[in-house]
């Protein structure tokens, strides 16, 4: 009884949080087989966690990185298996994942922004990123990007703390979470040089003079980059190789004067398009000067209330350092490049609307402005789902297992580009192997159908969602 007591004395200062939190985690995870996939991304990390768990193989690398042909780290796919080994190889389980990195990652807003700056700054940050469809939609795919705001985050908080205490322990910290983000996506070579500069520059003579903290950095670093170097030892520097290549390459480089403002100016856009979806996504041309209004806002109020200046200089050091080396790219800009700094600007917002209330707290404009936002995003995100959703790939798998009566059968696929992803590792869940060389005889022949538009409503023997199945006579 004493110890409930303690637990509900220190929970009470943050019954406000617990009650965003808890509607935040309901939010992003009612109904969710409605809506959740098992697409390309997914597949990959599928056979990946059958590796490990069905045929007790461990693997030096995780997925293909979509540039470059490189390979990221594998630590993450071991903590993905995990949860296919609980859920007997079944993907739906990880959606316990999903749960647990959206709950630290929301908390780890609030509690950032509560010790930077105040406890409203962190409620107001982790209703943004609670109530954000743009961050929910990354919350609710199991990927690598899933993760990717909360080692931001991570990064950030310690770095910080130890620029702030020169405390070795938030060093170590900061480097075991840079570290392992090299096992999450190869946007880790952004955080890598961050990590590098804020220390070069705002370190100070206790970081240089002090040989051991290079060590810890080397040490902790070389533990996460051992299976990488093992793998290109192995594969004839394979990953460093294609690093080279991607970073002299053509699609990396080669640009110069004029091309350089254009693709700088393509960057910025991408910037207000993606801060304008942190609040509402909407497609709106007139809200992009908006966007980037507020973000110099940001900025301004950083560096002028006089208020923690030092988060400030890290996040315009952060932001320069996705800004600019995406400037020399030439390649697609999708939005997960940038959820990094993404992360730390709902923090920044969470201050700025803090300070905005303080000053116009009478007309309470911002919390109606606020309030406003979570209610446009609040539909969307309960009343998604998806026509191409896990739960109908696997009534289609489990249809046609059915009705071959345990007779050989073979698969044609009539799918618009990309949506034939996922069907070969459910079948195998379901142990069968799927057969799709049409030449191969066999007993039955089915067709699976997406979208079912492409195929006229009566030659179809069942439909789920979007999914459309031909039962072919002999």
């Amino acid at each position: 009884m004493a110890l409930f007591q303690l637990a509900v004395g220190r929970l009470r200062p943050h019954l406000l949080f617990l009650l965003i939190l808890a509607v935040g985690l309901f939010v992003r995870f009612y109904n969710f087989p409605a809506w959740q996939g098992f697409d390309y991304d997914q597949e990959i990390n599928a056979w990946l966690a059958k590796s490990l768990i069905v045929d007790h193989k461990l693997f030096l690398i995780g997925p293909e990185t979509s540039v470059g042909a490189m390979y990221v780290g594998p630590y993450f796919n071991y903590i993905i298996s995990f949860f296919y080994l609980l859920g007997k190889m079944d993907h739906a389980w990880t959606i316990l994942l999903n749960f647990i990195i959206s709950t630290v990652t929301i908390a780890a807003i609030y509690l950032t922004g509560a010790k930077f700056f105040s406890k409203v700054s962190g409620l107001i940050s982790a209703t943004i990123y609670s109530f954000s469809m743009f961050f929910i939609s990354y919350d609710r795919v199991m990927w690598n990007p899933t993760i990717l705001p909360l080692v931001s985050v991570g990064v950030f908080y310690f770095l910080y703390s130890y620029l702030k205490n020169h405390k070795v322990r938030d060093l170590i910290l900061a480097t075991t979470i840079l570290g392992f983000s090299f096992h999450v996506h190869f946007t880790a070579f952004f955080l890598l040089a961050f990590f590098v500069l804020s220390l070069t520059i705002l370190g100070g003579n206790k970081f240089w003079k002090s040989p051991l903290n290079f060590l810890y950095i080397v040490s902790v670093l070389v533990i996460f980059f051992l299976p990488l170097i093992f793998f290109d030892l192995r594969h004839n520097f394979l990953n460093f190789s294609h690093l080279l290549l991607f970073l002299t390459s053509g699609r990396a480089g080669g640009l110069s004067g004029i091309g350089i403002l254009v693709t700088l100016g393509n960057v910025l856009l991408v910037w207000a398009d993606l801060i304008k979806s942190i609040f509402i996504e909407i497609i709106n041309i007139k809200l992009i000067p908006l966007s980037l209004l507020f973000l110099v806002l940001i900025f301004k109020h950083g560096f002028k209330s006089g208020g923690n200046k030092l988060f400030y200089k890290l996040l315009l050091l952060l932001f320069l350092l996705i800004t600019i080396p995406l400037s020399f790219y030439r390649g697609a800009l999708p939005p997960y490049y940038f959820l990094a700094p993404l992360s730390i600007i709902v923090i920044s917002s969470g201050d700025l609307f803090y300070h905005i209330t303080k000053k116009y707290y009478q007309s309470n404009i911002f919390i109606v402005l606020i309030t406003g936002l979570i209610l446009l995003n609040l539909m969307p995100a309960l009343f998604t789902k998806s026509d191409f959703s896990l739960k109908n790939k696997s009534q289609t798998v489990k249809y046609i297992i059915s009705q071959s009566q345990g007779q050989s059968f073979k698969v044609d696929f009539i799918t618009s580009l990309g949506l034939n992803t996922g069907f070969k590792y459910l079948f195998w869940q379901q142990g069968e192997i799927l057969n799709i060389n049409m030449n191969t005889k066999t007993d039955k022949t089915f067709k699976i159908v997406i979208p079912k538009s492409l195929a006229r409503p009566e030659e179809l023997s069942v439909v789920y969602g979007a999914i459309g199945i031909v039962k072919m006579e002999l």
